[in-house]
């Protein structure tokens, strides 16, 4: 009950800035036993999201494999996406092993999930943040997209994201998703949602 009141949740918060060891050692193993139930709470995600802040890459590793089985389930909700964007935001890519591992896992959980969270309201914010990171890889995707284009485009929210992703892409990584919409261009043009991306193509074709 703590956790998911607002005064709660930014009491442990505090205490986490003032005192992380004890925080780490006694209040976390604590939310270790409801942890999918308070990422995906109204409240209580922002105290996951500032434990993420203060983990180490060792943590955050224990972290995913304690929500790898149900990261889907999180990944959709208006709350756990927000913790799963912060997720990507504080892993590292360095030569430690921990840090790699999180990498490798956090690719193995998202690449089979790429079209239901491209197609999602709140998925498609994992989705987005990846595209638009600095520090996390995101080859891998433009590579599932370049395959998987079609089920995007005929979809209505996933149509809506790829326009996003336009507007908000640049340089190779832009060029990357025109590609892949222009190879599959007389697959997604009958389709009754993709003639809005076709006429911000077209606008931006006589830009570039």
């Amino acid at each position: 009950n703590l956790i998911k009141g607002q005064m709660g949740c930014r009491f442990l918060q505090k205490k986490i800035e003032e005192d992380t060891k004890f925080a780490l050692d006694y209040i976390y193993p604590i939310i270790l036993k409801h942890l999918i139930e308070i990422i995906n709470d109204k409240f209580g995600n922002y105290l996951i999201q500032k434990f993420l802040e203060y983990f180490s890459q060792k943590e955050i590793f224990f972290f995913i494999n304690s929500i790898k089985d149900n990261f889907l389930i999180i990944g959709l909700n208006q709350y756990g996406t927000r913790v799963i964007q912060k997720l990507l935001d504080v892993i590292k890519i360095s030569g430690d092993e921990y840090s790699v591992n999180n990498y490798k896992t956090m690719i193995a959980l998202i690449t089979p999930n790429i079209i239901q969270l491209s197609n999602d309201l709140n998925g498609c914010h994992i989705i987005q943040n990846i595209f638009l990171s600095k520090t996390f890889p995101n080859k891998f995707l433009f590579e599932f997209y370049h395959d998987n284009i079609i089920k995007i485009c005929n979809d209505k929210n996933g149509c809506c994201f790829l326009q996003k992703c336009i507007d908000k892409l640049y340089g190779e990584e832009l060029n990357n998703i025109l590609e892949s919409i222009f190879i599959n261009i007389k697959e997604i043009i009958i389709d009754k949602y993709i003639y809005v991306v076709l006429f911000k193509l077209l606008y931006i074709s006589k830009i570039i």
